[in-house]
């Protein structure tokens, strides 16, 4: 009887060890799964971050534009206190485009300007503003119109910017990303 059950003993012993050779790297494999999930989980937080930081940049930009729109917009509206005069379109302009040139002297207006040096003199201040401005490829652009109704004259200011920086093409290249439009009525 002796013989048996040490035959039985030696019996359960091997069919253990067949079933650990089984499962033999199995804990690897978990390892395995479990990083990749981990990587993925990873993966879908960094792109939060990088939407994140995108949302953050547009929003300094927005509000950079709209604080370089509005120093337009007051500068208009100062000229004539608030009536702009007989030359209604007279701030109609592309700073990109029509900057003064070198050998025109911009005049200082500290004494009070005409209506041309005026619109020099503030041409040249906004058009600084935007080059010192933390928009990239900045531009800034005033569209004139006669309007009907109460308000006689209907300035927009536009402040373009490359936010894929990319670079800016056409002669009006305001996207829903890259632009702040403001309007300003002036008249009675």
């Amino acid at each position: 009887m002796m013989i048996n059950v040490k035959h039985a003993s030696l019996s359960v012993f091997k069919s253990s060890v067949g079933k650990r050779q089984a499962q033999r790297g199995s804990g690897l494999i978990e390892v395995m799964v479990s990083l990749l999930i981990l990587g993925v989980g990873l993966l879908g937080v960094l792109s939060l971050q990088v939407n994140g930081i995108n949302s953050n940049q547009r929003a300094v930009f927005v509000t950079e534009a709209q604080m370089l729109a509005q120093d337009m917009a007051n500068r208009i509206l100062a000229f004539g206190n608030g009536t702009v005069g007989v030359n209604s379109n007279l701030y109609n302009m592309d700073v990109s485009k029509v900057v003064p040139p070198a050998t025109v002297t911009v005049p200082s207006c500290a004494s009070g300007c005409d209506a041309g040096a005026t619109k020099l003199f503030d041409e040249a201040e906004w058009q600084a503003a935007l080059t010192a401005s933390s928009l990239p490829r900045a531009r800034g652009m005033v569209l004139w119109s006669a309007a009907s109704g109460a308000v006689s004259q209907l300035y927009t200011v536009q402040v373009m910017w490359d936010q894929e920086r990319t670079g800016l093409g056409g002669t009006v290249p305001c996207g829903d990303d890259n632009c702040f439009t403001l309007q300003v009525g002036v008249g009675p």
